[in-house]
């Protein structure tokens, strides 16, 4: 049995759980065969195990429901953990397929902008688990201008195909995001730190789309989508909090509990025409004049 093989099943078990109401031991077997892992009962329970110890979510069974679930409170941690084993398992398939026949490469495509630092991912990983200070050369996205950092690590957060690290300086409340891709000369100190109990950077960027946070308080937004759109937005939402409202001939209309920032009015925009902002209307109005805005750059 191999690393990848267990990562598979872990994915493949947290997803029926999280997407089937109470499965039983027997539910989920099954489901692990239809993917073509047969495994005994055993190594099912062992992977129960490994996924509490390894990632901290506990298979919990009710006797009431006569079937597993995962507690609420780890909801946050479970939903980005199952979608980060997803990505593991399916870049593991695309590797297994390409070692078996080489012609596969040229019927796959990257995209030409794909995010770059990757190579500073491992080492921030192994710096996040032993709790250890990080040292490197930060370039600013307006001008390049280079600057040294010291940075208490405590997030690595992803966002659009890039990732970025989420820390603080002299282990104070006040967390900064630093992108992979313009971190060079990075160092793990042989130093240690202690995380601030106060601090919780998942719970910081829970109500907002991105990584910007400083500003707005959360507010409730509503959009009116051209009913074209609706596939889109059903199948990738804009935010956790996205909610159905409405659905005829004439809109697709949702409504998001976020914290507005920059990001939510590039997502806003990106959709050109065919969305209007309902509430607020000091966001409305932004919008039209971002809207003007760009429309002069054509006259």
């Amino acid at each position: 049995m191999t690393q990848n093989d267990a990562i598979r099943r872990y994915a493949l078990i947290l997803k029926k759980i999280r997407e089937s109401s109470f499965p039983d031991f027997s539910e989920i077997k099954d489901y692990l065969v239809k993917n073509g892992i047969a495994k005994n009962d055993r190594t099912i329970q062992r992977d129960f195990e490994q996924i509490r110890d390894q990632f901290g979510i506990n298979i919990i069974f009710s006797r009431q429901k006569h079937g597993y679930y995962i507690s609420e409170t780890e909801i946050v941690t479970f939903d980005p953990l199952l979608r980060f084993l997803e990505h593991l398992t399916a870049s593991d398939l695309i590797l297994e397929s390409l070692t078996k026949s080489r012609k596969l490469l040229s019927r796959i495509s990257f995209d030409d902008g794909a995010a770059k630092g990757y190579e500073n991912y491992v080492p921030i990983v192994n710096a996040l688990r032993e709790r250890k200070i990080v040292t490197f050369t930060y370039a600013t996205s307006f001008n390049d201008e280079k600057k040294e950092y010291t940075v208490f690590p405590y997030l690595l957060k992803e966002y659009m195909g890039q990732w970025y690290l989420v820390g603080s300086f002299s282990n104070g409340e006040k967390l900064y995001v630093f992108g992979l891709d313009r971190i060079s000369e990075l160092k793990i100190e042989n130093k240690t730190f202690v995380y601030v109990s106060s601090i919780d950077p998942r719970e910081k960027f829970k109500d907002t789309i991105g990584l910007s946070v400083e500003g707005h308080k959360k507010e409730k937004i509503i959009l009116s989508f051209d009913p074209q759109q609706a596939g889109y937005i059903k199948s990738l939402p804009l935010h956790r909090s996205q909610s159905f409202v409405l659905e005829d001939k004439n809109e697709y209309r949702i409504e998001l509990n976020v914290i507005p920032n920059y990001e939510l009015k590039q997502k806003i925009l990106m959709h050109g025409s065919k969305v209007k902002v309902l509430s607020p209307a000091w966001l409305a109005d932004e919008i039209k004049n971002d809207l003007a805005a760009a429309l002069e750059n054509y006259k």
